[in-house]
């Protein structure tokens, strides 16, 4: 076998590798992690009230260690796998969910997931949310915007005071000048009047329309004609 042969062959291996993985990952997010949020992670996530069997299925490591049995998955046999077991409602002792059985249709996604290898891209440990209490929740939601009374501020004044007399225009320079950028200068009239033209009506003015604009650009009604029609 010739190196160069050799080399390809290794090269087809590692992308055929590649493209299965990432498959086995657009699988999971697309199949499986709706099924674990949905119907396991109430009893076995790091948020649950309380952890049954000391199982977590939110993470890959929780997948992987498994719960007081042991593990849960044997990548690739979905026969030997305990998960795959509880969902088909064979073991008398394990079922799960307890609620009731998986329509068969996801209980196929997770044997095709389980045969696959299991491919999880949760590389990040679960960590249960710290618990707050009803006064604390309360002071933080005082601070939304929506819940402060009106108020009436005083209008800044920007350092290119003379760039707009609008006050909303000079809150918002007063901002672009805090961050050391400067607003952009005016249009011509003729990326003016396309950019009306694209906005208003989807689609650019015609040369007639363009050439009309600008002759009268110096008129106070231009822009106001411009918009009106």
């Amino acid at each position: 076998m010739s190196r160069r042969f050799s080399g390809l062959l290794v090269l087809l291996l590692v992308v055929s590798s590649a493209n299965a993985q990432s498959a086995g990952v657009e699988f999971f997010e697309r199949k499986i992690r709706p099924i674990l949020v949905e119907h396991c992670y109430e009893c076995h996530s790091a948020g649950a009230k309380k952890i049954r069997g000391q199982l977590l299925l939110d993470s890959r490591d929780g997948v992987r260690k498994g719960g007081v049995t042991g593990p849960v998955i044997v990548p690739g046999d979905p026969d030997k796998s305990p998960l795959i077991k509880a969902v088909r409602y064979t073991d008398d002792a394990t079922k799960m969910p307890k609620k009731g059985k998986l329509p068969a249709a996801l209980i196929a996604d997770l044997e095709a997931w389980v045969k696959m290898g299991a491919p999880d891209p949760r590389d990040k440990v679960a960590v249960p949310a710290a618990a707050k209490s009803w006064d604390e929740i309360v002071r933080e939601r005082k601070k939304w915007w929506s819940l402060q009374p009106v108020s009436k501020p005083e209008t800044p004044t920007p350092k290119n005071a003379a760039w707009s007399s609008d006050p909303i225009d000079r809150f918002l320079l007063a901002k672009i000048e805090a961050k050391g950028l400067t607003p952009a200068s005016d249009a011509d009239p003729r990326t003016l009047i396309r950019r009306l033209s694209l906005v208003l009506t989807g689609l650019p003015p015609g040369d007639a329309e363009v050439d009309e604009f600008v002759k009268s650009w110096d008129a106070p009604s231009a822009k106001r004609q411009a918009v009106a029609e």
